[in-house]
Formats: C-alpha cells, sequence, structure tokens
C-alpha cells in the first residue's frame, strides 16, 4: 500500500513541477525601456523613463492580470513637478481604453532636483489576455503638470512575437507529408 501512495505522491509533485515549468511567462513588450524629454523652460527639462509589461494576475493582492506601466520622473527644473497615477491610461491597438489602472491613490509630487516613480497596473479587458490580437500593440499615454501646466506625453510598445520552434504546432502546417517508396532490385 504504501509504494503505491508513494508513486502518487511522486506522480503528482512531478506533475505539478513539470506544469510550473511550462507556464510561460508573459510576453515582452518593445522598446523595454523608453526615454521622453519634455522641456519646459530654457535649460530646464523633466526627464521621464518608462516601461510597460505584461503581468501575471497577483492572487495574494487580488489583482487580475494585465499590464504594468512604471514612470521615473527626474524633475530637472526649479519647480515641483505632479503627476496622478490614476490618470495613466492604457489603448489597445484597435483604440479601445483599458479600464482605469490600480494605482497608489493621490497626486505624486516631485520636488525639483529629486526622482520619483509611478506604477499604475491596468487589468486585461475581460475579452482578452496576454497573447490576443488586440493587444499587439498598446498606446500609453500620462500627464506630468508643473507650475499649474500640463504636460502630455504618449508612448507606443509593440509586443515581441517569439520566433517559431520545431515544437510549436502551427510550425508545421500543412501537415508534412512522408512518402515512403520501396525498390526491389531483381537479378537474373
Amino acid at each position: 500500500m504504501r509504494t503505491i501512495f508513494g508513486r502518487i505522491e511522486r506522480s503528482a509533485l512531478f506533475a505539478a513541477l513539470w506544469a510550473a515549468g511550462c507556464a510561460g511567462a508573459p510576453p515582452p513588450y518593445q522598446p523595454p525601456l523608453a526615454h521622453v524629454e519634455v522641456p519646459v523652460a530654457v535649460d530646464q527639462h523633466i526627464d521621464e523613463l518608462v516601461s510597460l509589461r505584461a503581468v501575471p494576475a497577483d492572487r495574494t493582492h487580488a489583482l487580475r492580470a494585465g499590464m504594468e506601466a512604471r514612470i521615473r520622473i527626474d524633475n530637472e527644473t526649479d519647480r515641483t513637478a505632479r503627476i496622478d497615477p490614476r490618470e495613466i491610461e492604457l489603448f489597445a491597438r484597435d483604440l479601445r481604453a483599458f479600464a482605469p489602472p490600480a494605482a497608489a491613490p493621490g497626486e505624486i509630487e516631485v520636488a525639483p532636483g529629486s526622482s520619483e516613480v509611478v506604477t499604475a497596473r491596468f487589468a486585461y479587458p475581460s475579452d482578452e489576455g496576454a497573447y490576443s490580437e488586440g493587444l499587439r500593440a498598446v498606446d500609453l499615454r500620462w500627464t506630468v503638470q508643473e507650475d499649474g501646466r500640463p504636460y502630455a506625453s504618449s508612448l507606443a510598445f509593440d509586443r515581441i512575437e517569439a520566433p517559431p520552434t520545431l515544437s510549436d504546432p502551427w510550425f508545421w502546417e500543412p501537415t508534412p507529408r512522408f512518402v515512403l517508396r520501396g525498390e526491389v532490385a531483381r537479378r537474373r
């Protein structure tokens, strides 16, 4: 009896490890990191480093799978800059807007000469997933305010498609056909 249960437990463990290893990571987007420089006055600007990535669901924080945008703001001006992460927008390739992001409440202030990082997480629309056709390209939009003036920025991101491999089932479309031909040589 003991050996049967031991085999079942080991089989279940190997199956779980195999499934975890085969669970692919969400697809990456290009560019992985983008730089935007916003001129606000002569010799003064706000630098923005922006990244966007697909993220799996986070059950511990009750977050659905989706996309995470991170924006680092370097304030190279002599005035305070502000950004509200709840006002960051993400649009799919077919121009549908994602639902408002899960983000820290309230406006974030960036003092002159300092930096802050803002994170906004967008859940996939209910009929979309990481590999949906409508999410091949997305557009991220945000606004930074400096001295009461808004400075809008936008970046487009394209999903990187993995090159096909011999193990992909669609790689072999149409199905290869093997023809076996036998020849017999007769001696007289």
